[in-house]
């Protein structure tokens, strides 16, 4: 009998692992706890209250049949969990759409509760992962099995062999016509077609940080110094390209890209430079930093081309003294 056994272990060891600090976040979020009210701030709490007592009731506690049914009934409730986490998304999408339109910073209940949706849906699609393979093993001796093939077969190839490579030839060739001058006529076909409804969203939170040594630690926008760091979240930008700008009104900087750049979904950090170090010409001025997602690659410090830009986030302004 299959009890999927890997996949309990997995999931209960991830439980143990997680559910204390989940419990804290719980503790720490909780609308009477200094946050205050926000733009749908009882849902957002709701999330954590879901995931943390759906974790203790169903998934601390995996065994088979004391408390699931069966391996089947299991795999539906860990489907059912993840249909339900999922489907948070648009509640989290809906807030940071909010906050952006306003030029508000996220609050930090929905950053850090939605950190642990997003991590507790990467443990249960791994989890399901692994009962798929569990319930569904690949036979070492099937795949080493081979078909013989008959002797008709054979008498075909040699048979047929000279025509069936003059048929790859002509297919070549069509190929090669199609290459020429397919381009063409997309381009005339495709011309009137409307772009791609573009989802990505993207927001910066409000606690900047200082990287300079003498100043580390939280930033007072009103005397910021050279080196500050930001953080963000974004959203369906994977085929695009996240990052952060710093305009001193003279351009928009491309600020480094380590980290950023390609592939960037969830929350990012990143650092800011306003100006340049040893030239007062940039001290006692305001800086706007903002992130954006692109279509184009760019390179340290480069300056941003806002034709390329496919949506941006809230500005954070910093007069820097320092």
């Amino acid at each position: 009998m299959n009890l999927i056994p890997n996949t309990r272990d997995y999931l209960e060891k991830f439980v143990r692992a997680k559910l204390e600090d989940y419990r804290e976040i719980k503790k720490e979020y909780r609308p009477d706890n200094g946050y205050g009210h926000f733009h749908r701030s009882d849902e957002i709490y709701q999330m954590i209250l879901d995931i943390y007592f759906n974790l203790e009731d169903n998934f601390s506690y995996l065994s088979i049949p004391e408390k699931h049914a069966s391996p089947q009934a299991l795999i539906k409730k860990i489907e059912w969990f993840l249909k339900l986490l999922k489907s948070r998304q648009e509640l989290v999408d809906d807030i940071i759409k909010h906050h952006q339109s306003r030029n508000l910073f996220l609050p930090t209940p929905v950053v850090e509760i939605d950190k642990v949706r997003r991590e507790v849906i990467d443990a249960f699609e791994y989890a399901l992962t692994i009962s798929q393979s569990e319930l569904n093993p690949v036979s070492k001796e099937s795949n080493a099995k081979t078909i013989k093939p008959q002797p008709q077969i054979f008498k075909w190839y040699k048979k047929g062999v000279n025509q069936a490579a003059i048929i790859a030839g002509l297919f070549l060739i069509a190929t090669a016509s199609i290459s020429v001058f397919a381009p063409q006529w997309f381009k005339s076909e495709n011309k009137n077609i409307p772009a791609k409804e573009n989802k990505s969203t993207i927001t910066l939170y409000g606690d900047i940080t200082s990287e300079m040594r003498d100043t580390i630690g939280p930033v007072d926008r009103g005397h910021a110094p050279l080196h500050v760091r930001v953080k963000g979240a974004v959203s369906n930008a994977m085929n695009y390209y996240v990052y952060i700008i710093v305009n001193d009104d003279i351009a928009e900087w491309i600020e480094p890209v380590t980290g950023l750049g390609a592939r960037v979904d969830g929350y990012f950090s990143g650092d800011c430079f306003l100006g340049k170090s040893n030239d007062k010409a940039y001290l006692n001025k305001l800086y706007k930093v903002y992130a954006v997602v692109t279509d184009r690659e760019y390179q340290n410090f480069s300056i941003l081309d806002r034709k390329t830009i496919i949506t941006k986030s809230n500005e954070i302004e910093l007069f820097r003294t320092k």
